[in-house]
């Protein structure tokens, strides 16, 4: 063996990892979420609110409600609900990125199984390609790179 090819390195490096950022942005939106349920709820039982969510119908008491307060008149537009709707998105995002690889888990444990009731079920998925290409997805997820430690 050269000294060349023992200086190479097999590692593994989960494209997972570069994903944690996103993570770490889900979590945190996630978390100001909790807090902003009840928070919606204490804006509600503000002095005030009753009358907000009671009686505004025409754009004069819109704007008359924004005159008198300003906070309470984009609550009742429904401020704080376009807070969290936009806050989702980030939470969204990495639960779907942490799931892409389970799912991939799932299906193929899945096939497993089916093999096990009907007999030849795992020669066929094999033959129509899908189990060829959920390990291929399985191997793009889980990155595994070779890496050389001596690259100029």
């Amino acid at each position: 063996m050269l000294q060349s090819e023992s200086n190479q390195v097999t590692e593994t490096k989960p494209v997972e990892t570069d994903w944690r950022g996103l993570y770490k942005l889900g979590a945190f939106t996630a978390l100001i979420l909790i807090v902003l349920a009840p928070a919606e709820i204490i804006v509600g039982l503000l002095p005030g609110a009753e009358r907000a969510s009671a009686s505004t119908v025409t754009v004069v008491d819109w704007f008359s409600l924004f005159h008198d307060n300003w906070f309470l008149g984009l609550r009742n537009l429904g401020l704080l609900n376009l807070v969290a709707a936009a806050l989702l998105v980030p939470t969204i995002l990495a639960v779907y990125s942490a799931l892409r690889l389970a799912t991939c888990i799932k299906l193929i444990t899945a096939h497993l199984r089916n093999e096990r009731f009907c007999d030849g079920y795992l020669h066929s998925v094999f033959e129509s390609g899908h189990l060829t290409a959920i390990l291929r997805r399985l191997k793009e997820l889980s990155g595994t790179r070779l890496i050389d430690t001596n690259a100029d």
